[in-house]
């Protein structure tokens, strides 16, 4: 055995002796008296227990409760024209906030012309990308429509944003 064992050994038997040593193992060896129950039970006659004689005889009344402002077990219709009922749904809820989409993270860079189709330079994500009407950006954008503004070559892009059906305008 190991000095380790020989102390966790030790410490087992001193917990033992003072959960159960101070104690005695059984009530017969007890030094203490018993406790009776002191409650009298009736007398037996012939075998047969005699009953308890009640000091008050046992009456079931009714509780009065102070009368309900609604028949729990009246029908839907009586409940529905309540006065309280309608108090609670004349309620006034705020209407549900409108959905924002996020900026998009474009910048209209310019106009381009080929042929008869009208196109726009937009840096998407740090890249110069060339778009026409219903080109779809990063999969969330779709081009919708190009203004031809032929003023400082300035020009609109209208972006749909797909999640949440909204349109944004980009300079």
């Amino acid at each position: 055995m190991t000095k380790r064992n020989v102390i966790l050994l030790l410490a087992l038997l001193l917990t033992l002796w003072l959960a159960y040593g101070t104690q005695p193992i059984s009530p017969l060896q007890s030094s203490q008296s018993t406790v009776l129950p002191t409650r009298q039970l009736p007398a037996m006659v012939d075998g047969k227990q005699q009953p308890i004689q009640a000091v008050k005889p046992l009456v079931l009344a009714n509780r009065h409760i102070a009368a309900s402002q609604f028949d729990l077990f009246a029908s839907a219709q009586i409940i529905k024209q309540s006065p309280a009922l309608k108090a609670v749904t004349s309620m006034h809820i705020p209407p549900k906030p409108q959905a924002i989409a996020p900026r998009p993270p474009i910048k209209y860079l310019g106009r381009i012309q080929t042929g008869d189709v009208a196109g726009v330079m937009l840096e998407v994500n740090g890249e110069v990308t060339p778009v026409q009407v219903g080109d779809i950006l990063l999969g969330q954008y779709q081009v919708k429509s190009i203004s031809n503004a032929a003023q400082d070559n300035a020009g609109k892009v209208q972006l749909l944003y797909l999640p949440l059906n909204l349109i944004q305008i980009i300079n």
